[in-house]
């Protein structure tokens, strides 16, 4: 094991503290009905093999909203539920998910008496049948049943190993593993060599971790929500580059002396900067390049 791979996995779970289902408030552990039926929601919501902030919070506002199982979601009429999505940011497909959430619903209660956990019991745990009968459910996909595996795994233990191609694309990148099972068999290292260097970040990583598959399951998520940061950060540049073409940027000194004002023609936008603030400290010629100024 490198030194290097060790510390970024220190690093990427000092960054990544808790799992998409914790940041929900969600103990996946303690097996209840309510609990899964609110993770496979977050999955339908994430919906997209990278999760987005605008996802959770509205997962969040759902389940602020009371409707935290299948009975009480039932009770819930489409346009509730799309208005609801609305007004938490979740605009693009609110109305599809909605729908969606009425016939899933409908199926766990007929199905399963409003409890995922029936799926186990309906396939004698076998991984392949409950994926299975996890995509009859309307609007869940693989990739919604990755994401719901990834972290289900804590309490459906046939799955372990299990992670999602979005995790394992960054495994395979950084010499972790190709599969999953390598990646386990990775960690089980580093989970062991975390407790035997004793020190005290080492310790505040697994205070909350008690054996390899919490272990694997929580680098499996950080993985994930890694993969979601950069692949934000690539579209945030993507709208910096579109917004920034053929814009004409002035610098002009104002009545002040020592302050100047960023106009951006196209936009009418201004900014005012102090030369003492960080972007005067990268010094102007850079900014001219960058911003393509004329003073």
């Amino acid at each position: 094991m490198s030194d290097a791979a060790y510390d970024y996995i220190k690093d990427l779970l000092g960054r990544h503290k808790q799992m998409y289902s914790e940041q929900l408030g969600l103990q996946l552990e303690n097996g209840s009905a309510d609990v899964v039926f609110q993770w496979m929601c977050a999955a339908v919501l994430f919906g997209s093999a990278t999760v987005d902030p605008t996802s959770l919070n509205a997962a969040k506002a759902l389940f602020a909203n009371g409707w935290t199982s299948a009975e009480k979601m039932a009770a819930s009429t489409e346009e509730e539920r799309s208005r609801l999505l609305f007004e938490a940011g979740y605009r693009k497909a609110c109305e599809g998910k909605a729908k969606f959430f009425g016939a899933i619903v409908q199926h766990v209660l007929e199905q399963y008496g409003g409890d995922l956990n029936g799926i186990r019991e309906a396939t004698n745990r076998k991984v392949p049948q409950e994926r299975k009968l996890l995509n009859s459910l309307k609007g869940v996909g693989d990739v919604t049943i990755d994401i719901f595996f990834n972290e289900v795994q804590l309490l459906w233990v046939e799955l372990i190993p299990f992670a999602s191609s979005k995790a394992m694309e960054i495994s395979s990148r950084l010499g972790l593993g190709r599969t999953p099972e390598q990646l386990y068999n990775y960690l089980t290292t580093v989970f062991i060599r975390l407790h035997s260097d004793g020190d005290k970040r080492s310790i505040e990583l697994l205070k909350d971790i008690s054996n390899i598959d919490t272990f694997f399951v929580r680098v499996v998520s950080a993985l994930c929500q890694e993969a979601a940061m950069d692949n934000n950060n690539k579209d945030n540049n993507k709208r910096s580059t579109r917004n920034r073409k053929n814009v004409s940027t002035k610098l002009t000194a104002k009545s002040s002396p020592s302050i100047y004002q960023w106009q951006e023609e196209s936009s009418g936008s201004d900014l005012t900067v102090e030369p003492t603030g960080t972007a005067f400290q990268e010094g102007l010629e850079p900014l001219q390049k960058r911003f393509r100024i004329s003073v």
